[in-house]
């Protein structure tokens, strides 16, 4: 909901990224299809933000992570 009120500021829509990637690191293991979908989606949201944001080195770190995780 904050990032529908407010989808202008980067950092709400880089903490719901965050909120994501952690969800889907606790359901890897067990539920490998929403796992795959909540990484994808902070993946998504992340390269927006690394393209708006381009010189925010903490979002492409994020973005790598999510990557990462993903494999």
């Amino acid at each position: 909901k904050l990032v529908e009120a407010a989808p202008a500021i980067p950092e709400r829509r880089a903490e719901l990224a965050l909120s994501h990637n952690n969800l889907a690191l606790v359901l890897r293991g067990g539920d490998e299809t929403a796992a795959e979908r909540h990484f994808r989606t902070a993946i998504r949201l992340q390269e927006g933000l690394v393209a708006e944001v381009p010189d925010a080195a903490e979002y492409r770190n994020d973005l790598a992570r999510s990557r990462n995780n993903l494999g």
